[in-house]
């Protein structure tokens, strides 16, 4: 047998939610099916060698070198696409994809979607498409961050890939859910093939030595891209501000992410860094990033939207509890007076998430700590995620 994980843009030494369960997935796979797995990703940045001309369509292919035993025997298959923000033209019917991914007898679409579009309602083996939100879901949290032009060509272009999505999504393809909300639009439209699973979430990083040793007196810290505009960075720093103003005696507050912040909240940061206890680490190890979830008090998180949020989740299984914006993917994890707060989305978010930052401090934190241990046991383990994948590989009649 022969499987394909197909994702977006995957990098093996790159710490990211995708490369994390991309690379979970991979073991699972290994551990459940005797098979050849590749790794198919695609990439669309304009500078990378992999990208394609409008004319001339290719496939690249490289075979991943790693001695540790991840992705040992394994290829990563890089397919190229147009470096052009006109996604339109990205996302167009390709032959030569349909012929090449029917070689596999199973694929496993984590991300690229919208790059697959065109190519999965046409393919006649099961193709399991891992779904946490919807296109239009998603632009809407990240449109305040761009450029009007850029904002005007994405929305003019919406209704198309919209209409290229939904075709995916009721093709026939068997649909991995991860939150509430995903799942009833899904049932809404009457898609039969679809399963709630959660990706595994390992805790602490391969090898790592580190011990559990979350406390009420640790800092409060922030996971997630720099430059995603989903993430709402500046009412976070915010909101820590007005905390702070309120009780200077609260815990510092640390940042740990890859790439640049816009230059809007990239202000924020450079008037409050050196007046306020703040702390920035860019492209952090897995094992610092290890190191400051685990010395942590609570994981704060204030995005506009969330899928899911695996870096909440990583913070659940140290057991550090969560002040969390209310997302769909919060909402699966984030339970008041059990594993920390939700923070309804708002005019008054900023405040409320600033009172919740001060309340924190008088919270049953012993309780709260073993509690989210047992949350994320019971519902986000890598054990329970691959028993879950077992059933639904069971079910759709893979073994």
């Amino acid at each position: 047998m022969k499987l394909a994980i197909v994702t977006f843009n995957f990098d093996s030494g790159r710490h990211s939610g995708v490369n994390r369960v991309v690379s979970e997935l991979h073991q699972m796979l290994k551990e459940l099916i005797h098979a050849e797995i590749d790794i198919v990703s695609f990439y669309n940045d304009s500078k990378n060698v992999n990208s394609i001309s409008l004319l001339r369509p290719k496939i690249f292919h490289t075979t991943l070198v790693k001695e540790d035993g991840w992705f040992q025997n394994s290829k990563i298959i890089r397919i190229g696409s147009i470096g052009s923000e006109l996604e339109v033209l990205r996302y167009r019917k390709r032959v030569e994809l349909k012929d090449y991914f029917e070689r596999y007898s199973v694929i496993f679409v984590v991300t690229g979607i919208m790059q697959f579009a065109n190519v999965i309602p046409n393919l006649q083996i099961p193709v399991f498409v891992q779904c946490a939100t919807r296109l239009k879901w998603e632009r809407k949290s990240q449109y305040p961050s761009m450029s009007r032009f850029k904002r005007l060509i994405l929305k003019m272009q919406l209704p198309i890939l919209a209409n290229q999505e939904y075709r995916v999504l009721k093709s026939g393809s068997i649909i991995l859910v991860e939150n509430s909300r995903m799942n009833e639009w899904i049932e809404s439209k009457g898609f039969i093939k679809h399963e709630i699973w959660y990706p595994a979430v390992k805790v602490l990083s391969k090898d790592s030595k580190l011990k559990y040793s979350p406390s009420i007196n640790g800092h409060f810290v922030s996971v997630g891209r720099l430059n995603d505009a989903r993430k709402g960075w500046k009412r976070l720093f915010l909101a820590y501000k007005e905390a702070y103003d309120s009780n200077p005696q609260i815990p510092s507050l640390v940042v740990v992410g890859g790439g640049e912040f816009s230059d809007k909240v990239q202000e924020i940061v450079d008037e409050l860094v050196g007046s306020y206890p703040i702390n920035i680490m860019r492209n952090a190890s897995d094992f610092d990033r290890d190191r400051v979830l685990t010395s942590s008090s609570y994981f704060l998180q204030a995005s506009y939207e969330e899928g899911l949020g695996l870096a909440a989740l990583e913070a659940l299984s140290f057991g550090v509890p969560l002040i969390c914006s209310e997302t769909d993917g919060s909402r699966e994890y984030v339970l008041d007076g059990k594993s920390g707060k939700l923070v309804r989305q708002g005019k008054r978010f900023i405040q409320e998430f600033s009172e919740a930052i001060l309340s924190s401090q008088s919270w049953n934190y012993k309780y709260l700590h073993t509690s989210s241990k047992e949350i994320f046991a019971s519902k986000f383990s890598y054990e329970v995620s691959l028993q879950q994948l077992h059933e639904i590989l069971k079910k759709n009649g893979i073994y």
